[in-house]
């Protein structure tokens, strides 16, 4: 017991609590600082989302506060669109997600109507094609980042030169998993969005209480 008590293991001891209590300290403050910005968030939306005050908020100032909370650009037309619908924080999350794939339809007057595939998309066989070629691509680079795992002992016994291509070779293929997985994920916000609009068209042209049509 007493060869434990060393000075030398005391001054771990010590130096382990303060950087488990600095640890925490700075994972409170980060969670502090969160719950002061989600405060902030809604004390600013609560600005112009309440009442419907972004009906008649002039585009610009519109834009500039989505952009405040959000971090990112959107037309006003779009947001103003989404702000009709239920859950429309979730549909901005998931139009923003899926932008790459998406392509608003306007009215006469130059308001958002639906929101739809672009051309590339618009058509089953075309998305389908496109999820099946993106499925394909995560795991086939999934695979290969993993791969070599499984002869990690050959890469160790090269030395410093087996392990620096070792990362070398996950990292590459595990970024184009990555990019592949992103893809996935804007496909399917973007698909999430397109049902929400189709939806939104047929409560609009057959009434808000009658079912859809079954096909």
């Amino acid at each position: 017991m007493t060869d434990l008590l060393t000075p030398e293991n005391i001054g771990k001891l010590v130096a382990l609590f303060v950087s488990v209590a600095s640890a925490y300290k700075a994972f409170s403050e980060l969670v502090s600082k969160k719950k002061e910005k989600l405060r902030a968030d809604y004390e600013f939306s609560e600005k112009f989302i309440a009442d419907e005050k972004w009906e008649k908020l002039h585009d610009y100032l519109l834009e500039r506060g989505y952009w405040g909370l959000s971090g990112r650009q959107l037309e006003a037309s779009v947001i103003r669109y989404f702000l009709r619908l239920k859950d429309p924080l979730g549909q901005l999350t998931d139009y923003t997600r899926g932008l790459r794939f998406l392509s608003p339809l306007r009215d006469d007057e130059g308001a958002v109507s639906s929101i739809e595939y672009k051309n590339k998309l618009n058509v089953a066989s075309k998305f389908k094609w496109k999820n099946i070629r993106i499925m394909t691509g995560y795991f086939v680079f999934a695979f290969l980042s993993l791969g070599p795992v499984i002869f990690i002992g050959n890469f160790i016994a090269q030395g410093f030169a087996g392990m620096t291509a070792l990362i070398a070779w996950v990292v590459s293929f595990g970024m184009l998993a990555y990019l592949n997985l992103d893809e996935i994920w804007a496909l399917q916000s973007a698909k999430r969005i397109v049902e929400s609009s189709a939806n939104k068209q047929l409560n609009k042209d057959f009434g808000a209480d009658a079912p859809p049509p079954v096909s």
